[in-house]
This record gives structure tokens, sequence and C-alpha cells, in this order.
């Protein structure tokens, strides 16, 4: 089978929207933004920017089907791998292998030193796939789930708010309404003397908040800015503490990811086959 790569065409989008869906379980897709309603739509104005854009569409074909793609986003350090699918049929013919390549081949092209990706634990067959690839593991994330809802300040659940209010300034406010408004999907800054977080927001579901190790506070300080922004969305908490739900009984593990690097200094053979 000739398999060529090329950009994702905009009338594919829905079809490689529909792969990825497919290769992820509905629990954990449903927590992302592929699951929002205007995602293709983001898609497609992403892909309008051609070889410009910072978020890259790489499609497999064969002839003028779509066997599978890559979503390559580059920032400025690094090139990441934000999804890779392969239609279940097509799969160890070198087709994810070959998609894994061009990224190399860019990264090498714009002087970016290292790929990375985030691949789910349950997910064994794919992570072992990478570290043949050369990727190792760098991090571990943890998904958390739960309700937003006042605590009291010793973290119990429930109760009203005492102390002082939290003082906190709402950063691309207007901006982020306006991406909601067109993709179903958005994100935001809190910004407090202690430092500034990034919000998104998942539809009407979800806030989606990743604190780093030691950040989230379960006494309240982030449940009390979340519903001064509306009420009725759950909350998403990415997080390195894996025991995070110890501390904050309103939160259940939901999930786990796992983040991959590979350093291009040094060759590695893509031999393996996807």
């Amino acid at each position: 089978m000739n398999v060529i790569l090329r950009p994702l065409q905009e009338n594919d989008i829905e079809t490689a929207c529909r792969l990825l869906k497919r290769g992820m379980p509905e629990r954990e897709y449903s927590h992302t933004i592929f699951a929002c309603s205007g995602y293709p739509d983001y898609l497609r104005a992403s892909s309008r920017c051609g070889p410009n854009a910072a978020t890259l569409l790489i499609g497999a074909y064969a002839e003028e089907r779509l066997l599978g793609f890559a979503e390559w986003r580059r920032l400025e350090q690094m090139l990441v791998l934000n999804n890779l699918n392969v239609e279940g049929e097509c799969r160890s013919q070198g087709i994810g292998r070959r998609l894994v390549a061009y990224g190399e081949a860019l990264a090498r092209e714009e002087g970016v030193r290292t790929l990375a990706l985030d691949v789910f634990a349950w997910n064994r067959l794919a992570y072992d796939w990478y570290r043949r690839l050369g990727f190792v593991e760098s991090g571990r994330t943890y998904w958390y789930e739960g309700e937003l809802e006042p605590q009291e300040c010793d973290g119990r659940p429930g109760g009203p708010f005492t102390g002082e209010p939290v003082r906190f300034v709402i950063e691309d406010y207007p901006m982020a309404e306006a991406h909601h408004a067109a993709y179903g999907f958005s994100s935001f800054k809190l910004r407090t003397s202690q430092g500034t977080a990034q919000v998104g927001r998942l539809g009407d579901r979800y806030y989606r908040i990743q604190a780093k190790d030691g950040e989230w506070d379960p006494g309240g300080r982030w449940t009390r800015m979340l519903l001064e922004l509306g009420t009725g969305r759950r909350l998403l908490v990415l997080s390195p503490d894996a025991h995070l739900a110890d501390a904050d009984p309103r939160l259940v593990r939901l999930s786990e990811s796992v983040r991959m690097i590979r350093m291009l200094e040094k060759e590695a053979g893509l031999y393996e086959a996807y």
C-alpha cells in the first residue's frame, strides 16, 4: 500500500475526530476538549493557517483515504504530540512510526531538541511502543473529578466560607468568552498574590485546573474563586500528587497520564510498526 503524509484535509477532520473518539474510553474522552461540540471547527480554523500553524495536523493517506493522523503542537522549546491515531486494520504497517518520524524531522528542521507526549497509564501497548521509539517517562499526572461546592476552613464540604475573601484578578476572560462561544471550550487565568493559575472550561460541565505539586488548596481558595465565576460545573483537577483525594474528600481519582519525552541529541531507531 502506497501511503503518503500530507496536511490533513478539511473534509477529513470529522473522520479524524471519529478516529480519535474510537481510540479512547468514554471516561477519559468526556474529560478532554476533544468531546466539546466545537472541537472539529477548532481544528478547521487551525488548519487554515497551513504550515505556519502552531498546531499541525498531518494525515496518512492511501490515495484519498485517511488511514491515520497526528496532531503536533509547536511550542518554543519542544514539539508536542497531542494525538496519534491509526485505523485499527491499518496498524502494524509502519504508519504510526512515519507520523512520529515526521515530527522528529520537523523538530530538527526548526532547531527544537525535545519531543514530548502524554499517554494514559492504562494504555500499556502505546506506552511500550513509545519507549521503543526512544521516549522516556518524565512524570505522571493524576486526574481527579469532584463537586464544586463550598468548604469549611478545615476542608469539610458543605459549610459556609469563613475568613478573609480571596482577592484575585481574571486575565484573558473576554477572549475566553469568544473562544467558548465558537468552540465550546476555553481558558483564562486567575492571578492572586500567591501566583497565577490557568483555568480551562470544558463545555458547561467542568472547570479544569492544572495544579502544581502542593498548589491545590482543599480548604476552598480555588472553590471560592470559581464559584464567583458561576455555578453548575464540576471540578477537574490535574495534579502530580497521587494522594490529592486524601486531602480533599470532594475529589475522586479518575485516571492517570504519563508524560514522555525524547531528546534529539541522540538518534533513536524508529523500527517498530504501530
